[in-house]
């Protein structure tokens, strides 16, 4: 039996939902709704990136107040194991007897205005990053190290045989580093200076006593955040070194 259609039905334009268009009554061409949403598009773009693109101008224009270096050992050379002979080392914390008011403060840098940006610890205070680095070159050193660290004034009378083995303590004398921008050349002033003292947990004694002092400048074209860390754990680690270039003092350890 034949379908048969009522005429009134096809006087309605059936939309295309594949490829939806502007409303016919709107009077909007297709090319008109394309245009109108570039524009609106364009519009919501420039809202989002254009205060984003000031505040990133705002900021790198910003005057800088403050540098954040990290402290620790980083060996000059690749050196072969020690030998290390059987008694474990103890390195207790080391006494910060920097003459200064402010502990944390390891430095500053002369900026172009005259003016002087304090340089502060990343992630410990001085005393503990000391010990720590002292630690880091006895394991890599081949040293048996314990990981405990407990405080130690470098007296004999409170030296705890708890402790056991052997004990290396130690004071801090200075600890800083300094750098010129004012200047083309910029030049990096460290200052290290350090006592490290042996002694017998057992028998509560001291045994060998070192004092080392590192002051190296260098000049470079480029400052950066990260020279200033590298120039002052170079200083550190070269103190570091020349202490246990003591032959008496290595000699203690290993048991000779």
């Amino acid at each position: 039996m034949p379908v048969r259609v009522n005429p009134e039905i096809l006087k309605h334009r059936i939309p295309n939902r594949a490829c939806p268009g502007p409303d016919p009554g709107s009077g909007m061409t297709t090319l008109k709704q394309r245009r109108f949403f570039n524009t609106g598009f364009r519009m919501s773009f420039a809202k989002i990136i254009v205060p984003a693109v000031a505040v990133a101008l705002l900021l790198s224009c910003a005057p800088v107040n403050l540098y954040n270096i990290d402290i620790q050992y980083i060996p000059s050379t690749d050196k072969e194991a020690a030998e290390a002979g059987s008694v474990p080392l103890t390195v207790t914390m080391f006494n910060d007897q920097r003459e200064r008011e402010d502990k944390l403060l390891i430095g500053r840098v002369i900026m172009q205005d005259d003016r002087t940006v304090p340089v502060l610890p990343r992630h410990m205070e001085a005393a503990p990053a000391v010990t720590r680095a002292l630690t880091s070159y006895l394991t890599r050193s081949g040293y048996t190290v314990s990981s405990r660290h407990p405080g130690w004034d470098l007296r004999e009378e409170t030296i705890d045989p708890s402790w056991k083995g052997l004990i290396l303590g130690g004071t801090i004398k200075d600890l800083f580093i300094e750098c010129d921008r004012s200047t083309l050349i910029r030049t990096y002033s460290s200052r290290v200076n350090l006592t490290i003292v042996l002694a017998d947990a057992s028998e509560k004694r001291i045994l060998h006593r070192v004092t080392v002092r590192t002051l190296p400048t260098k000049q470079h074209l480029k400052f950066s955040e990260f020279k200033l860390e590298e120039e002052l754990n170079a200083a550190l680690s070269e103190a570091l070194e020349r202490t246990f270039a003591d032959s008496e003092l290595t000699d203690k350890i290993t048991g000779r």
